[in-house]
Order: structure tokens, then C-alpha cells, then sequence
């Protein structure tokens, strides 16, 4: 901040806790929870099986395990030469899910 003043440079110096002192943002844990809430143990852990979802290759739709519909992402090849397609759930789908640290 000396350097700034003595150069008379107008420059703006980030805030890490302007959150925590604004009370616009003194309901936001309520609002959309806490981050790392619950997060389980690190290391193996059992995912969520392919067979659990629902996917129809005819109309390149695809159901997760609590029936939500997931967004398609497009096919790709893999390294030998099988067609993957990809799907991909929102983040205001997921965010309370009981299931998303097991899903894929």
C-alpha cells in the first residue's frame, strides 16, 4: 500500500473477509448451505454403478438414481474406438442431493 501511495497509483487491494463484515451476505449460509458441509472421508469411497442410471441412446436422454434429468454433453471416442456419451447434472440439481458423494 506504500508503494501505491508513493507512486500515485489508484489501485484496489482485495478483501477476504468483506463477506463476513457485509450484512447482505449474513443469510447466505442459510441460503445455500454451508461449503465442505459433510463431506466424507477422503480416499476410496463407493461410487454410484452406470446400471443405476436410466439412459435411453435413442434420444440421448439419461435419469440419475433420484430422477433427475441430466443435461447431455455430447459423444466421444475413446482410445479404442468405443462411443462414450456424457451427461452432466446442474449444480442446483445436485446440491442437496443425499446421493452426490457417491455419484460418478
Amino acid at each position: 500500500m506504500k508503494y501505491l501511495h508513493e507512486q500515485q497509483i489508484n489501485g484496489y487491494i482485495p478483501d477476504n473477509q468483506f463477506r463476513s463484515r457485509d450484512p447482505k451476505f449474513a443469510n447466505q449460509k442459510d441460503k445455500y448451505g454451508k461449503r465442505h458441509q459433510n463431506l466424507p472421508d477422503k480416499g476410496w469411497r463407493e461410487t454410484t454403478p452406470a446400471s443405476a442410471f436410466q439412459f435411453d441412446p435413442v434420444a440421448l436422454t439419461c435419469i440419475c438414481p433420484t430422477g433427475e434429468k441430466l443435461s447431455y454433453r455430447g459423444q466421444r471416442e475413446t482410445d479404442n474406438g468405443q462411443i462414450r456419451v456424457h451427461f452432466e447434472g446442474r449444480l442446483l440439481q445436485c446440491r442437496h442431493c443425499p446421493k452426490k458423494y457417491r455419484c460418478m
